[in-house]
């Protein structure tokens, strides 16, 4: 009887202790799924396209459009279009427009920019750099922000061949993997 006695004694010992240890500050795993995290940095892309384009002069308003496809970072095998317009103010040529490029691969992953150059000369983008800042993204770009500059190379009057580069910035939130991290208990 004293064996079977010890064992019940030794039972409610660690049956007890178990209970306490519950109540005393243990780790618990805790899923942080759908936690954010800001990514980025420096951005740079190339593209290959066509443009066509009409020159700003004094009294005469300009355009250029402007698509291809090519490679960025973040977005990798892509492509992109856009559109300036210029209006000649002041002896100088304003030009403003927007841009878009798209991943290929997630379509739905794509960055909108706003696009801007003040000409003096009146040749437009094809001989400036143009200025560009964000303005809002879709997809894994929901939330970027970013900005730089984009030089165009073209080759032909008024319409024909251009590579076009990027350089700047791009920052924008994505959703961490799944993480398992501890929360105590009390």
């Amino acid at each position: 009887m004293s064996r079977r006695r010890d064992r019940l004694q030794l039972f409610s010992v660690a049956a007890l202790l178990v209970l306490f240890a519950g109540c005393s500050g243990t780790t618990v795993p805790q899923s942080t799924k759908g936690a954010q995290r800001e990514t980025g940095g420096g951005f740079v892309a190339q593209y290959d396209g066509g443009f066509t384009s009409v020159q700003c002069s004094l009294g005469t308003s300009g355009r250029f459009t402007f698509g291809g496809a090519g490679r960025a970072e973040y977005a990798r095998t892509s492509t992109e279009i856009g559109k300036l317009t210029a209006h000649p103010t002041a002896g100088i040529c304003q030009w403003n427009g927007e841009g878009r490029f798209a991943s290929k691969r997630h379509p739905a992953d794509s960055i909108v920019v706003t696009l801007s150059l003040d000409d003096g000369i009146g040749f437009g983008p094809c001989t400036d750099g143009v200025n560009y800042v964000v303005k809002r993204g879709t997809g894994r770009f929901a939330r970027a922000s970013g900005s730089g500059t984009l030089l165009f190379v073209c080759t032909g009057a008024g319409h024909g061949t251009q590579i076009d580069s990027w350089s700047g910035t791009l920052t924008f939130r994505v959703n961490s993997p799944r993480q398992s991290t501890e929360r105590r208990t009390s």
